[in-house]
């Protein structure tokens, strides 16, 4: 009766261990995914307060509207400016909402209240940082990305330029249809 038990748990033993992924003779399979991360702009040392600027509106989701920033700050020593502008099209969403965005100017991102959120219609954003030092950094492994978790994705847009020697970065038409943290990235 014993043999009975034995013989279908050692079967199930050795099928588990011959399956392709756990298979012995071939090399452990490994998932690579592309390291992505957040660009640093300004390198000089400063306060969280001087690095962050805010823009907020209430509206009213069946009518839409827009919420728009601009800031000239320091960034490297060097004068900057920030412009940002989020177009929220009628029907969006229901209700009405306080909506608020925090530019930061270290990393050139973009962060979104309420999250999260979701909309209806996609949003659109311009965003354009010049005058920053974009020194060292690859322009043709930079891309306009949001936070989807904990990972770093490629967003959609209309136009979208990094230009080094203008210390340029322009992002027209970003399409929003959830609220996270957006901004410039690194892809390798």
């Amino acid at each position: 009766m014993k043999y009975y038990l034995v013989v279908p748990i050692l079967a199930a033993f050795i099928l588990a261990g011959c399956s392709k992924e756990n298979s012995i003779v071939g090399p452990p399979s490994q998932q690579t995914q592309a390291k992505r991360e957040w660009i640093k702009i300004n390198t000089a040392a400063t306060l969280a307060v001087e690095n962050s600027y805010t823009a907020s509106k209430s509206i009213e989701g069946s009518k839409g509207g827009t919420i728009n920033l601009t800031q000239v700050y320091k960034s490297n020593g060097q004068w900057a400016i920030v412009t940002a502008k989020l177009s929220i099209p009628q029907g969006a969403f229901s209700g009405t909402k306080v909506i608020s965005y925090t530019v930061n100017t270290d990393n050139a991102s973009i962060s979104f209240s309420p999250s999260p959120q979701s909309f209806q219609k996609n949003l659109s954003l311009d965003l354009t940082f010049t005058g920053v030092n974009l020194a060292g950094v690859d322009v043709s492994k930079l891309a306009f990305s949001y936070l989807d978790g904990s990972t770093i994705v490629p967003a959609k847009f209309t136009y979208v330029n990094a230009n080094i020697a203008q210390g340029l970065l322009v992002v027209i038409g970003a399409q929003l249809s959830h609220f996270s943290m957006y901004g410039w990235s690194t892809l390798d």
